[in-house]
């Protein structure tokens, strides 16, 4: 019992300290951007704690009401200090890392599986813009919700037992009104479970089962949708369905295809950080492309997936032998897929991304073709993969141009998928060595991860996402009351000296405005400050206010007192320029 509890310990203990201090950086970021936004309209359209539990439901059953609600009740206990924004999130990432630990064990009786899966998770690169947007922490929270649901929803399959219904629902709807934006991907895979399921049972009992189980899924998704706006306008999806569709034809009509295999990209630099890749630059030709990408990456693949399958279950050597045939014919259409879209499709590292994803998928295939009389091993597998894909084939099919690279925000939900699909590799091992053997091939990985994700949030915080930089120029903008006073908005002009564009943005000009309203307590849109950076844009909002349309405020001329002005040298000396500004501005005919 006392050995039992240290091994736990152990786990837990592990898990804390490595993630700790993989994501100890991401500490010194600095709100910035839709953080400041989210925060204003929580203020705008809640106003505070005080408003009471019904004004804050209302708000929270809105497509960004979960974060609005979140970020403004967090801004009344930390005020701006983004350290705890930034610790609040760590923590909801670490809830949904755990909540992949009851689903994963369930399905493989694997302790070990089930720790690489949460490690795995609490320091993946993948969607890491979901801790660096922190507004998105949301996200965690409804990745945790949803992977309970999942264990719950598969013990009332497994056991027979409608009980274990009640958690599953309420799960489910949690997650939904909390990130619905997340969730796309849950009632296709539902489904996609459910049809594998029946080919299994083949038993009309079970598919009765199976149709209650949807059924309540369906209700309670059509619940939402009809006491609250979780899922925004009702003819939002179709809309963006229409435009894929839409771009897709435009695309092919061009003679152009490689939008096709964003998707398998995308599924590749979910396991593989995109930043850490070797490959650079563009394809120069096929030759290039053969030689320098595909003989490495496949070599490396035979390699490991060959000692895989010594390790896992008796596998004979045809299953090898298909799985090589296959990998041949994906490397084949790679190469199509790049020689008909060189225009559009020669970077290396999309090429790169789109080998790695279609030789990782294709095992996954095999291996579920192989297990699939292993009903928890298929389902484990099943799950995974479709998890992956699914929770942002909706994205790419509204924006097919769209590849979304590893740390992209739309991948977190994937992120949870990869980590179930390796712990189920794990739980392959014929026996508890060569599990542990497994384990650590996946080392390798776990340790570029941790390397790829301090890399950027090192590398967010030196280009202006950080406080130390953010804090410095904001203790430059000095405070003008009279700002809350005029009657017209007042007008920001910042610029750089041409070294440091990004700072000037995540520091300054991205969320000025709403930053701006919650510092001076403005309420009325058309007061809000608007930060300019092109100094024609400041001439037409002084002179005929035409401008203004573009920062949505009416076109109306504004005072030339109600323009200031800066300039960012390096990355935090903050210059007023604001009297030379207005002088420069008397001058204008």
């Amino acid at each position: 019992m006392l050995l039992k509890l240290s091994k736990n310990f152990l786990f837990i203990f592990s898990i804390l300290l490595i993630s700790l201090f993989t994501l100890y950086p991401s500490f010194n970021l600095a709100l910035f951007g839709d953080d400041w936004l989210v925060i204003y309209r929580y203020v705008s359209d809640v106003g505070s704690i005080s408003a009471g539990f019904s004004k804050h439901l209302h708000e929270y059953l809105s497509p960004y009401g979960p974060t609005q609600v979140f970020m403004g009740i967090l801004e009344q206990l930390y005020n701006y200090n983004s350290t705890f924004y930034y610790i609040t999130s760590y923590l909801l990432r670490l809830f949904a890392a755990f909540s992949l630990f009851p689903i994963t064990f369930y399905l493989t009786r694997n302790k070990l599986s089930a720790f690489f899966a949460v490690l795995f998770f609490s320091v993946t690169t993948t969607g890491f813009d979901t801790t660096n947007w922190v507004f998105n922490m949301t996200s965690y929270l409804a990745i945790g919700f949803i992977s309970l649901f999942l264990f719950f929803y598969l013990r009332s399959k497994e056991e027979e037992r409608t009980i274990f219904l009640v958690p599953a629902i309420i799960l489910f709807y949690l997650a939904y009104i909390t990130s619905s934006i997340r969730m796309h991907a849950t009632l296709p895979l539902l489904i996609l479970l459910e049809i594998i399921w029946n080919f299994q049972e083949r038993n009309l009992i079970f598919a009765r089962k199976s149709l209650v189980r949807l059924t309540l899924v369906v209700v309670t998704i059509l619940f939402i949708r009809f006491t609250g706006a979780s899922f925004g306008q009702p003819t939002e999806a179709a809309d963006r369905f229409r435009e894929g569709i839409s771009t897709a034809k435009l695309f092919l009509n061009q003679g152009r295809y490689d939008f096709l295999a964003y998707p398998l990209a995308s599924f590749g630099s979910i396991f593989i950080p995109d930043a850490i890749l070797p490959f650079s630059g563009q394809v120069s030709s096929i030759k290039n492309l053969i030689i320098n990408m595909v003989l490495p990456i496949l070599l490396i693949f035979v390699i490991v997936s060959r000692f895989l399958m010594k390790l896992t279950y008796d596998l004979k050597r045809d299953f090898f032998g298909i799985l090589f045939a296959l990998t041949i014919v994906w490397t084949i259409i790679a190469i199509i897929f790049y020689k008909g879209n060189i225009s559009t499709f020669s970077s290396a590292a999309y090429n790169s991304l789109l080998l790695i994803g279609g030789y990782i998928f294709i095992l996954g295939l095999m291996l579920i073709i192989k297990n699939i009389k292993l009903k928890s091993t298929s389902t484990l597998l099943i799950l995974s993969l479709a998890w992956i894909l699914l929770s942002y084939l909706y994205a790419w099919w509204w924006k097919p141009e769209s590849l979304y690279l590893t740390t992209h925000r739309y991948l977190i939900v994937g992120a949870a998928g990869a980590a179930i699909f390796l712990s189920g590799l794990i739980s392959l091992g014929k026996s508890k060595r060569n599990q542990i053997t497994i384990f650590m091939m996946f080392v390798p990985l776990l340790i570029i991860h941790i390397y790829s994700t301090r890399m950027y949030e090192n590398q967010l915080i030196s280009s202006g996402h950080g406080q130390e930089i953010f804090n410095k120029i904001w203790a430059s903008i000095p405070y003008i009351p009279e700002i809350s006073k005029k009657e017209k908005a007042s007008i920001f002009y910042f610029e750089g000296d041409g070294t440091n564009g990004s700072i000037l943005h995540d520091s300054i000009t991205f969320g000025f405005s709403p930053h701006m309203a919650l510092l001076y307590n403005i309420t009325e849109s058309n007061k809000i400050p608007q930060a300019m950076d092109s100094w024609e844009d400041v001439v037409s909002a002084v002179n005929d206010g035409k401008i203004l349309k573009k920062y949505g405020i009416a076109k109306d001329p504004i005072p030339i007192d109600n323009v200031y002005a800066f300039k960012l040298e390096g990355k935090d000396h903050l210059i007023n320029l604001t009297t030379q500004a207005r002088e420069k501005l008397l001058k204008v005919p």
